[in-house]
């Protein structure tokens, strides 16, 4: 499958296994996800600056290095600065030792998926850390007190949610009916700003 702008995102899939490349496209072509596979390390940088993936899925074991080389790869060399925002997942076998997660995530991992893994929970965390991107891409986008003030109505409905589910008939009537309408002036104020 071929990365186009009518998905939901695009997923480069870097592994030289084939079970693998066939399972990634079946699932996130089920979820509307683009998938683009590259064999190795070295293909997977030509794909990263050609296409620019919504997030970069790589085994930790790739046939020309290790996954953890190339997103230090990307974090650390010149070249690639521009392409710093873009989030990896790395697939790992429980027995291999990824040294220094700290290093990664500050490197740009989001995530890694021991082997065995299921379908829905591979599918979930792509699109969670596609949605994530894109809102903070159209956060940083449109700074100021829009992007403050959804935050704050977020904030209104957390608290009033949680309020409400914990109640035990601590609030008069009235009390319970007016934080019932906070919370969903808070959710109404989310709607809005999300278009």
């Amino acid at each position: 499958m071929s990365a186009d702008s009518k998905s939901r995102g695009t997923v480069l899939l870097i592994d030289d296994d084939e079970d693998m490349i066939t399972i990634g496209g079946s699932v996130f072509g089920k979820a509307g996800l683009s998938m683009m596979s590259a064999g190795d390390g070295a293909e997977g940088l030509r794909k990263i600056c050609e296409f620019e993936p919504d997030v970069v899925l790589l085994d930790f074991n790739l046939p020309d290095q290790k996954g953890s080389e190339l997103i230090e790869t990307v974090a650390t060399v010149d070249e690639y600065a521009k392409y710093r925002s873009i989030p990896f997942v790395i697939l790992t076998a429980w027995e291999e030792n990824l040294v220094d997660l700290v290093k990664l995530y500050r490197f740009g991992l989001k995530a890694y998926l021991s082997k065995p893994f299921g379908h829905r929970e591979l599918r979930c965390i792509i699109e969670n850390i596609i949605q994530e991107r894109r809102s903070n891409a159209a956060r940083a986008a449109n700074p100021g007190p829009d992007s403050e003030c959804q935050d704050l109505a977020r904030s209104i409905v957390g608290l009033s949610g949680s309020l409400l589910d914990n109640l035990n008939g601590e609030l008069s009537e009235q009390q319970a009916t007016d934080l019932e309408a906070i919370h969903n002036c808070g959710r109404r104020l989310i709607r809005l700003f999300e278009g």
